[in-house]
């Protein structure tokens, strides 16, 4: 008898973690696309670094960047070129 009620006990476990676990999962994917959305909304940033800088100039100004943001491409451009 001891037996069953164990085994019942562990079912129920069971069946509560999947619900709860589901749960979790959904709230996760909806915050996952909200945070999607939202990077998507957002405009590039552009910092102008002009050729006179010092080179410890040019970094202090990418280390700021760098605080602020993760995910970021450095693109070097002639200034007769396109700006």
């Amino acid at each position: 008898m001891e037996n069953i009620i164990v085994v019942l006990v562990i079912m129920a476990v069971f069946v509560f973690g999947y619900y709860v676990m589901r749960a979790v999962d959904r709230f996760l994917l909806e915050n996952e696309r909200r945070m999607t959305k939202e990077m998507e909304k957002r405009k590039p940033v552009v910092v102008r670094l002009s050729g006179n800088m010092s080179l410890e100039e040019i970094d202090k100004e990418i280390d700021k960047f760098r605080k602020d943001h993760i995910n970021f491409e450095i693109i070097l451009i002639e200034k007769s070129g396109m700006m």
